[in-house]
C-alpha cells in the first residue's frame, strides 16, 4: 500500500461535474421560462387584436389556458 490518497481528486472531478450540470439545468429552465413568456405575450396580442382562431391554435398546441388581464399587470 502506498501512503499517497488520490481519492480527493475523484472527488472534485465528481463536483465539477455535479456543479456543471446544475449550471445547465438552470440554462434549460431560463429558456424554457423565455419561451413561455414569449407564448404567453404573443397570446395577449392575439387576444387584443381578437384574433380568436390563432388563440385557440396556440392554446390546443402549448396546452395552456388562456388568462385573463390581471395575470399580466
Amino acid at each position: 500500500m502506498t501512503d499517497n490518497y488520490s481519492g480527493g481528486k475523484a472527488y472534485t472531478m465528481f463536483l465539477k461535474l455535479f456543479n456543471h450540470n446544475l449550471i445547465e439545468q438552470r440554462i434549460k429552465m431560463d429558456r424554457k421560462t423565455a419561451k413561455l413568456f414569449r407564448i404567453k405575450c404573443i397570446m395577449k396580442k392575439c387576444k387584443e387584436k381578437q384574433r380568436w382562431q390563432v388563440l385557440a391554435r396556440m392554446c390546443y398546441k402549448y396546452n395552456i389556458e388562456p388568462v385573463n388581464e390581471a395575470y399580466y399587470d
